[in-house]
């Protein structure tokens, strides 16, 4: 029989399986027995792995568990074209859809990208003014994202720069433009030496077409790794035997800073900008000592991965969290939606509000960032926009997200409701929703119950 894979979904034997929900339990109880084997000095090594790796051995077990006769890649995703195309050459399956004249697109694009990203950064950098000073002070901090910057705001005893290449008070203020200049053509060169690196080390262990994989993967973020480096190491030069904090954790710039921090005798501190994930990457969450948002999460990752890195400093963990939101409210009842499966958010939600009605209680939506109203038009249901007084003193429920964690620490009661496999799946994989004080409900009419218990 054939399978025909669409986008990221599998269609075989009148069923339609998503990639994504490959990802289950036993995926990853296997993947932490191979987690070492993919360890490396390489910046991609964990971000390699959660995002190719895993799926690699997810569809690798699909194959192996449904035995199909033939495999239609024609359609699938760029990337897991080339999976499909090293795992069944492995297991000796046929591969239609998918030819030579890709391969070379593909390594065409990748070199007009690299290309592309220099000649960016460079216009990019010499629009930021040259302003000299560097301030050594014996805790700093260099920070990338907006989840960072804001939880960074609570710490202001920590000297802050901002790596931006869009604002002129970037920390690329600090260096001449010729020297940015350099870093940028030395970046391009570096590039292309970092790729024969890494697939080397791939290819090996993952098959001779996953060039293609980490080509497509890395073709607008290679460049950006290496300046950041080379940026990061003319940094921290100057901040010999002091105190870094970041709020990266596992990604290309985390593994840059480890490396680099190493190099000049420097101290890591990390204040994660997201919640840990519970299963095993090839090394681990970066920096020195890592704080994490529970104690359950700092002993099950200290036994996870050996070690006594892990910390949970609940005065830290409050000022990350803590809105101090001091306008008074009557106690409401809000669900956080998400992103992801909008359906489920649905089923939840017009399940719950005729409950509640009965009660006299009414149900508000808080919506994730990248979720619409348009998602839940014929409900009869009111949405609050203020975030800090959606989390102060209610009632906040959420299938699986941080403002569980949030909750606690603004005087609310966080509820989880997880009501089929994938949301349980993904809560098990964050070990900090595990806390004691997140009640976790697995129906409507329970989550109901405990409502009316607290209200």
């Amino acid at each position: 029989m054939e399978a025909i894979i669409t986008g990221k979904s599998i269609f075989f034997n009148n069923t339609k399986t998503c990639i994504d929900d490959l990802l289950n339990d036993s995926l990853y109880k296997f993947s932490n027995k191979r987690a070492a084997d993919f360890n490396n000095d390489y910046y991609g090594v964990n971000e390699l792995f959660v995002d190719i790796v895993l799926p690699y051995m997810a569809i690798e077990n699909w194959i192996l568990d449904n035995h199909p006769d033939v495999i239609n890649v024609k359609k699938a995703e760029k990337i897991y074209k080339f999976i499909f195309l090293d795992v069944c050459c492995k297991i000796n399956i046929r591969v239609k859809g998918l030819g030579l004249f890709e391969k070379i697109v593909e390594t065409i694009n990748y070199n007009v990208w690299v290309f592309a990203s220099a000649i960016y950064f460079a216009y990019r950098l010499l629009l930021i003014p040259f302003k000299p000073g560097i301030v050594v002070a014996d805790k700093f901090a260099v920070v990338r994202s907006k989840a960072s910057i804001k939880k960074f705001s609570h710490f202001s005893e920590i000297n802050q720069e901002v790596e931006s290449l869009y604002s002129k008070s970037s920390i690329y203020r600090l260096f001449p433009k010729p020297l940015r200049i350099k870093w940028v053509f030395q970046s391009f060169i570096n590039s292309y030496k970092s790729m024969r690196s890494m697939l080397c080390f791939y290819t090996d262990k993952l098959g001779r077409n996953f060039e293609y994989v980490l080509r497509h993967y890395y073709k607008k973020r290679i460049v950006y790794a290496e300046l950041y480096k080379l940026m990061l190491g003319a940094y921290l030069s100057h901040f010999i035997n002091k105190e870094f904090y970041t709020g990266n954790n596992l990604d290309r710039f985390s593994v840059i800073e480890d490396q680099l921090c190493a190099k000049f005798n420097i101290k890591s501190y990390n204040i994660p900008h997201g919640i840990e994930y519970g299963f095993k990457f090839p090394k681990g969450f970066s920096s020195d000592v890592f704080y994490t948002h529970s104690q359950y999460t700092a002993e099950f990752l200290n036994r996870l991965y050996n070690t006594s890195k892990y910390v949970f400093d609940k005065s830290i963990i409050s000022r990350m969290f803590e809105y101090n939101y001091n306008v008074p409210h009557e106690k409401m009842i809000i669900f956080f939606t998400e992103p992801r499966e909008v359906n489920v958010n649905v089923d939840i939600v017009k399940d719950l509000i005729p409950r509640l009605k009965e009660k006299g209680l009414k149900l508000y939506l808080k919506l994730h960032p990248v979720d619409k109203k348009a998602n839940y038009e014929g409900i009869d249901v009111e949405f609050i926009s203020d975030y800090e007084l959606s989390l102060t003193g209610n009632i906040c429920i959420s299938r699986k997200s941080t403002i569980l964690l949030e909750a606690i620490y603004n005087n609310s009661l966080p509820i989880a409701i997880i009501t089929n496999p994938n949301d349980n799946t993904m809560f098990t994989l964050f070990p900090s929703l595990n806390t004691k004080e997140i009640i976790k409900t697995y129906s409507v009419q329970e989550l109901f119950n405990v409502i009316m218990k607290n209200i």
